[in-house]
């Protein structure tokens, strides 16, 4: 009892730190706290002069498909975990150990995801760089000329009211999106998907026995983070240095992330005293899970090593 009592107040801090990391994310992108910074134009950029088109994958299906992705491949990993390690003797605890192994996949990847936005949300408020089809959202109040084309312009405003591909309740909030261009948001949040995904499949399923799978479900996770950043640059919501500056910045939060999971990981396996080199099992959920011939099977091939190199220096 005193067990689950823990468990549940674990639960409960852990969604209390949750909802700390979401703050920031409330507070940018509902109350604007923080003002978007207003960059000026050149009339000879003909890179803000591409028409306006609907997205692609649009912002909700990108973050539903990647949420889905990890809590499927997470559920079919641990679950072929337990399964193939069904024989070794689990240690009385208040939950499931696939229960323990996804809570901790997803909470260490929404916290991460929610860094990884919020930093992506800074980006975009503090440098507000207009989108490739800013002008024809914005038509500015300013008319272009041969005399002005090389002039900075700042002082502006933004004269079209309606758009035939925005609908009209949406019209405000598009003209204010087409100054966040850097870094490309899709770009961040699919490559975090991928990069946490792959380094975890890399790190649960270690078993050379998986190696084919587990390599072509790492390509087809990059292959989906690729065509998601592909799509913001044909959709011509980013140019090529915003995909890649997303890029960056969700490969290094997946990574650090990732990092931050595996150490957790590991020192659950430092307090079991248990590792398995073939399927990484007894961590993340299977904590505790012991076999009682592994101790002595590897403290038997410590011994033969020592003997053999000690035959060898008589020789």
């Amino acid at each position: 009892m005193n067990s689950l009592k823990k468990g549940l107040l674990k639960v409960l801090a852990d969604a209390f730190c949750l909802f700390v990391f979401v703050i920031p994310l409330w507070v940018y992108n509902l109350l604007d706290v923080v003002p978007l910074t207003r960059l000026g134009f050149f009339c000879n950029d003909d890179g803000i002069r591409y028409p306006y088109h609907p997205s692609s994958v649009s912002s909700a299906a990108m973050m539903v498909s990647g949420f889905v992705i990890m809590l499927m491949l997470g559920l079919f990993v641990e679950i072929f975990l337990l399964q193939r390690n069904k024989h070794l003797s689990v240690p009385t605890q208040p939950f499931h150990p696939l229960v323990v192994a996804i809570y901790r996949l997803a909470g260490y990847f929404i916290v991460g995801a929610s860094i990884n936005q919020f930093l992506t949300d800074v980006g975009k408020q503090a440098v507000g760089r207009p989108r490739p089809h800013f002008i024809d959202v914005c038509q500015p109040s300013v008319v272009c000329t041969d005399a002005n084309r090389h002039v900075y312009i700042e002082n502006y405003t933004c004269l079209r009211t309606s758009h035939p591909l925005i609908p009209a309740h949406d019209f405000t909030k598009r003209i204010l999106d087409a100054r966040k261009s850097f870094p490309s948001g899709h770009a961040s949040f699919s490559l975090y998907v991928t990069v946490f995904m792959v380094i975890y499949l890399e790190f649960r399923m270690r078993s050379q026995n998986t190696r084919i799978v587990r390599h072509l479900v790492q390509a087809g996770i990059m292959a989906w983070g690729l065509w998601i950043c592909c799509t913001r640059i044909t959709d011509f919501k980013h140019r090529y240095s915003d995909v890649a500056a997303g890029i960056l910045l969700g490969s290094a939060v997946a990574s650090f992330t990732a990092y931050l999971y595996i150490r957790s990981c590991n020192s659950k396996i430092r307090k079991a005293h248990f590792i398995d080199p073939e399927s990484n099992i007894g961590t993340c959920g299977q904590n505790g899970l012991h076999n009682p011939a592994d101790h002595s099977t590897s403290l038997g091939n410590h011994l033969d090593t020592a003997l053999t190199g000690l035959e060898e220096n008589r020789e």
